[in-house]
């Protein structure tokens, strides 16, 4: 019985030490709440996305051109307790290679949301495809819909870099007004 529990302690006395100098690297959080801390902390600093204004990232330009409220898109509206956000984007390659894009790329945040709020799938072709690459050079230009509850304070439009190995890079915030 001794030796059973002296194993047993032995053994997480081993993972506490491995997980000693992983700092960040392992969270147990929600990601959402995870990225919310991290939202949190790029606000504080005033840094924040305006429609309009063009933004780089390592691999493309975006321009939000506007995010406006509106009752229905091609024939969809909103389920009861919602408003559909109608967001008008231009996306312009800044890489020699083909890069894989689609609907996942932009979210909605809030600090009272659990999960992100992904745009709706495209309902006629001047929506985002749910995938498509961008070619070296190419310029696009597309619709996204977004579906979220009514009555949301600090709703925010949001982009972020994802890198191999799961590290994200800077992250692009848009306050919806």
């Amino acid at each position: 019985m001794r030796m059973k529990s002296l194993a047993l302690l032995l053994a997480l006395a081993l993972v506490f030490i491995s997980l000693a100098g992983c700092g960040d690297v392992i969270s147990f959080k929600n990601p959402a709440v995870k990225r919310r801390e991290v939202i949190s902390a790029f606000l504080d600093k005033d840094v924040t996305g305006e429609v309009g204004k063009t933004y780089k990232t390592k691999w493309f330009e975006f321009t939000i051109q506007s995010i406006e409220k509106v009752k229905s898109y091609a024939d969809y509206q909103a389920k009861e307790g919602h408003q559909l956000y109608k967001v008008p984007i231009v996306v312009k390659s800044a890489w020699d290679e083909s890069i894989p894009m689609g609907t996942f790329d932009f979210y909605l945040d809030a600090p009272d949301f659990e999960e992100y709020i992904w745009a709706i799938p495209p309902l006629d072709d001047t929506m985002m495809p749910e995938k498509y690459d961008l070619k070296p050079g190419e310029t696009v230009q597309y619709v996204m819909l977004f579906e979220a509850p009514t009555g949301i304070k600090e709703l925010m439009l949001l982009y972020t870099e994802s890198f191999e190995g799961g590290r994200d890079g800077a992250t692009f915030a848009i306050p919806i007004k």
